[in-house]
Order: structure tokens, then C-alpha cells, then sequence
């Protein structure tokens, strides 16, 4: 009876520790399905888009109502020195019409970020649903279209709160990485440039460089805190030009930001102790399976 109890006690252990480690990863996993499945059905309605576009004008363009509003809405907010954007995760509920262009959820397309290993839907407005579901684009900054004087501005969690890694790994980004951007009109792509760690409430540092033609990244620093905003600027490359570090068109960006403590460190020990705690358990498997095994 004494052994039973023992084993039993030792089993329930290896299970609490496997569900400990593992649910983090599962949900890792379960994120990147469903943002996955999310970005497919996206190019497969906007195929269907420019399909119909085509069959109806050469010229046409899907969802061209939608596009001239943010052609618009990015003049303006130039034209007034982006006075609504007031914190660099600023949330700012648009007045784009997506279920008429038949667009989900305020879903604009994915940003795809080789170096960070991640691919995520791309939303329009940083409510708390959209960070949830991927990543955002923040209120009174540029619409994802490209061009002179705009800057979006794209920000993620570092680290969802369903264990997805999002933006975990901003600070592994280097000069000459490719980040690109997948809308209904074009697949942009921009290399980085500089990275800098902000105030929360450092707008200047996310606003649109005249005559600048930018994508920046924010999440939060340190990671698994909030205190400051990590900024990675990414400047456009054009059609059929490769990423090189030492030739990239640069604006003059004045913003050198403030000292702080890299956080690469820590999500090393963390992914450390996942996966020894995974060996241990695997060990203790092993371990238990042995014992059962000899008593026959």
C-alpha cells in the first residue's frame, strides 16, 4: 500500500510539473496555429478581391474605397503633426469602413519578421483585442500604404498573454533586418536601422520623419514589465533592392532615447529552465518506467 501511495504521489508530481512547463508551450503553439489559420484566410479573400477587380477593370483595385480613406487619413495626420497621438501604445478607435470592404476585424494583413521568427496578423487600432490576436497598428500614426512622410507605427506584446512570443525577441533585431508588411495592395518591405528604448510617453520619438518613408516597432521594456517602450525604426526599401546594412537610406532620426538593461538575458535563463525542467520530467518519466519495469 506504501508503494502504491509513493508511486502515486510521485506520478501526480510529474504531471503538475508537465502541465507547469507544457501549458506555456501549448499555447505558444495554439497561438501561431490560429495565426496562422487567420493570415490564410486572409489571402484567400483578398485573391478573391483582386479576382473580382480584375474581371471587372483593368485598372481596379480591391478595396479601393478603403485604401484612398487611408491614402487620406495619412495626409491629414501629417498635415497636423499627429496632435492625437498622446502614449507610444496610444489607442485611437478609426472611422475606416472594413466591413464594407469585406475585410475581418479590422484586419489590414500580417507583418512577417524573419530574425524574430514570427509572422502576425496585423490590425488597425492597439485595443486590447487586437494585441491579444497579434499586432496593431497605433492610432494617429500611418496607415500601412508606404510612402513620403508616414510612419506606421506596429505594436505587439513582448509575450501574449497566452504565452505567444509576439515581440519577445525585439532585442535580437539587427541593423539590415528585413521586416515585412502584407496588405490587400502590396507587400512592403523595410530594414532597420536603429533601435532605442523610449519613455511611454515619448511621442516625438514614434512620429512621422518628414520626407521619411518608415515602419517602427514598440513593445514594452523590460520584458515582462511595462516601465519603458522598446523602438526599432525601419526604413523603406524599394522594389527589387536588397537589405544592406551599410547602404540603407536612413532619415535623420534626432531620438537617442535612454540608457537601459538589455533584457536577452533573462528570456535566455527562462528558456533555460524550460527546457531543463522539460529533461528533468523527461528523466523522472524514464526514471518511473525503469522501477515499473523491474518489479515484473
Amino acid at each position: 500500500m506504501r508503494r502504491v501511495l509513493t508511486n502515486a504521489v510521485i506520478v501526480l508530481c510529474f504531471l503538475a510539473g508537465l502541465a507547469l512547463i507544457g501549458f506555456p508551450i501549448a499555447q505558444e503553439w495554439m497561438f501561431r496555429g490560429e495565426a496562422h489559420s487567420e493570415i490564410e484566410q486572409f489571402r484567400t479573400e483578398v485573391q478573391t478581391a483582386q479576382s473580382a477587380a480584375s474581371s471587372a477593370s483593368s485598372d481596379a483595385m480591391p478595396y479601393e474605397a478603403l485604401y484612398q480613406q487611408m491614402r487620406q487619413y495619412n495626409e491629414d495626420i501629417y498635415a497636423t503633426n499627429q496632435a492625437g497621438l498622446v502614449d507610444a501604445f496610444s489607442y485611437e478607435q478609426h472611422a475606416f469602413d472594413f466591413d464594407s470592404a469585406g475585410l475581418r476585424d479590422d484586419m489590414i494583413g500580417y507583418i512577417s519578421i524573419e530574425r524574430m521568427n514570427v509572422e502576425l496578423p496585423l490590425y488597425i487600432g492597439a485595443s486590447e483585442q487586437h494585441l491579444y490576436d497579434g499586432a496593431a497598428v497605433l492610432g494617429q500614426t500611418s496607415m500601412p500604404l508606404g510612402g513620403e512622410n508616414t510612419n506606421c507605427v506596429i505594436a505587439a506584446h513582448r509575450g501574449g498573454y497566452h504565452g505567444a512570443a509576439m515581440f519577445r525577441e525585439i532585442e535580437t533585431m539587427q541593423t539590415g533586418d528585413v521586416v515585412e508588411i502584407t496588405t490587400p495592395w502590396d507587400t512592403l518591405r523595410y530594414q532597420v536601422f536603429k533601435s532605442i528604448v523610449i519613455e511611454p510617453d515619448d511621442i516625438d520619438a514614434v512620429k512621422i520623419v518628414p520626407g521619411g518613408d518608415l515602419v517602427t516597432l514598440v513593445t514594452c521594456h523590460p520584458y515582462g514589465d511595462n516601465t519603458h517602450r522598446y523602438i526599432v525604426y525601419c526604413s523603406r526599401l524599394q522594389d527589387g533592392e536588397d537589405a544592406a546594412p551599410d547602404a540603407a537610406q536612413t532619415p535623420d532620426v534626432p531620438f537617442e532615447g535612454v540608457a537601459y538593461e538589455s533584457s536577452e538575458g533573462e528570456i535566455r535563463m527562462e528558456k533555460t529552465l524550460t527546457v531543463g525542467g522539460i529533461a528533468l520530467l523527461l528523466l523522472a518519466a524514464a526514471v518511473l518506467l525503469l522501477r515499473a519495469a523491474l518489479r515484473k
